[in-house]
């Protein structure tokens, strides 16, 4: 899904965020930092926990998960 997001929306951030996530949880580590260079290319200033602050979920659990994934994809 995230895939067929990026062929119409390249530069989408949160599609990448939702990419990389989903190859981390799937156990695919070398495709899933790729997505997160380049996230990281598109958005330089990104941090995780700054992202976390903007409450994307609202379950806290959730939203933890997601921050454990990226933090294994080697996001900031």
């Amino acid at each position: 899904m995230f895939n067929k997001v990026l062929l119409n929306h390249p530069r989408y951030v949160r599609a990448w965020i939702g990419l990389t996530v989903a190859y981390v949880r799937q156990g695919r580590v070398d495709e899933a930092n790729k997505a997160g260079r380049e996230l990281l290319s598109l958005d330089p200033k990104f941090g995780i926990e700054e992202w976390a602050k903007s409450k994307p979920f609202s379950d806290p659990l959730i939203l933890n998960v997601f921050k454990s994934d990226l933090f294994s994809a080697g996001l900031p």
